[in-house]
């Protein structure tokens, strides 16, 4: 499975990497591990996706 971010998302998480917070850089990484590991289930409260996406 591969995660497809947004350009929102990049310039997101590079904001938070030029911010230096490591409390917030490690929950980022602990939900992208997360998603890899168990899509459906786990930290980032995940939903299936509704109507025709």
């Amino acid at each position: 499975m591969e995660i497809e971010f947004t350009v929102q998302a990049y310039k997101e998480l590079e904001y938070w990497r030029k911010t230096g917070n490591a409390k917030v850089l490690k929950r980022i990484a602990e939900i992208t591990e997360s998603i890899l590991q168990t899509p459906f289930l786990g930290l980032g409260k995940p939903e299936a996706l509704k109507y025709e996406y």
